[in-house]
């Protein structure tokens, strides 16, 4: 049975009265204080996006990151989340509670390749277990069809295959916990706007790199696949008026990067850059060791590939500016 692990610094340092994350296996790490001076792809170019950074992981910080970004979004909103299977790490639902009272918002997901969450029922039924309705409606919105986005001077793709059910909303919101260790990819704004954003042909595409649209394509998250994301975070990014929010809470090591220690809490970025929210992120985590290990962690979890490639395109930049919210 899931059991809330709370992380009892950041509930001393903040005053949180609840998990930022849920997970069977999560364990207490504690939290990390980086020094954003120095941060690789921190710049003081006035035209380079800005990142806001709070160390408060909480409701009303959410709120307040939201708020600094300057992007009021107005009408049908979708808050961008991913319900997650069981066994999983997840953001706690009540984080965004504030964030849902702001914006009125929905929660959004798409049908996932396998059960449990392999129908749009089976995924409606997963964010009911992990309490996601309890804090806002929940839509899967490709349950009822699919519609194209074109992707613009992409890599491999010319377009990138979403449900429907995204049309009917003016604005979006995504809220990703950010996850370092995720396997064959760090799993990041990139992704949280391609392989769980996509329909099941949308999914497919990406991981044949364009080559195929059946319900069901395994991949093998190579190169061609890493390119097909950098391109689908172009194609959402340029469909709605969005804003990009990445929470860095309960960072362990569960994959192959044995030299690594677990983070623990870190803080909470905005932007409305999807690029530079993600090098930032990256900054914050494996980027404060030496440049070794950063290019060694980038290189085995596709970071150097999909940003470069994202840049390149035009989806974002690498070099941002860094504010502090406090």
């Amino acid at each position: 049975m899931k059991k809330i692990v709370w992380t009892m610094a950041a509930m001393l340092l903040f005053g949180i009265a609840f998990a930022q994350t849920k997970d069977a296996s999560q364990k207490n790490v504690g939290a990390t204080n980086v020094d954003i001076s120095k941060l690789r792809n921190a710049t003081q170019d006035k035209d380079a996006p800005t990142v806001y950074f709070s160390r408060d992981i909480s409701p009303a910080s959410i709120v307040k990151l939201y708020k600094a970004t300057g992007r009021e979004l107005k009408g049908k909103i979708a808050l961008k989340v991913i319900f997650e299977g069981r066994n999983t790490q997840y953001l706690d639902p009540a984080l965004l509670s504030d964030l849902v009272k702001e914006t009125n918002g929905t929660f959004i997901d798409s049908t996932y390749f396998t059960a449990p969450r392999g129908t749009p029922d089976g995924s409606l039924a997963m964010a009911k277990e992990h309490g996601w309705d309890k804090i806002a409606p929940c839509e899967i919105i490709d349950a009822d069809g699919d519609m194209d986005l074109p992707v613009r001077g992409g890599n491999v793709l010319k377009y990138f295959r979403v449900g429907n059910g995204f049309a009917q909303y003016d604005g979006a919101i995504a809220i990703m916990l950010f996850k370092p260790h995720d396997l064959a990819q760090y799993d990041g704004m990139t992704k949280a706007l391609s392989i769980p954003f996509g329909s099941r042909s949308g999914k497919a595409i990406l991981h044949s790199g364009g080559k195929k649209e059946t319900p069901y394509y395994p991949g093998d998250g190579g190169e061609q696949f890493k390119l097909a994301v950098a391109d689908a975070t172009k194609a959402v990014n340029e469909s709605k008026p969005w804003v990009y929010i990445n929470v860095l809470a309960d960072i362990c090591v569960d994959d192959s990067c044995h030299d690594a220690k677990p983070l623990g809490n870190i803080g909470v970025l905005a932007s409305i850059d999807p690029v530079a929210i993600d090098r930032a992120a990256c900054d914050m985590t494996f980027g404060q060791g030496t440049e070794a290990e950063a290019a060694a962690w980038e290189k085995l979890h596709g970071v150097d590939t999909v940003l470069n490639a994202a840049e390149k395109i035009g989806a974002g930049k690498q070099r941002y500016r860094i504010v502090e919210i406090r």
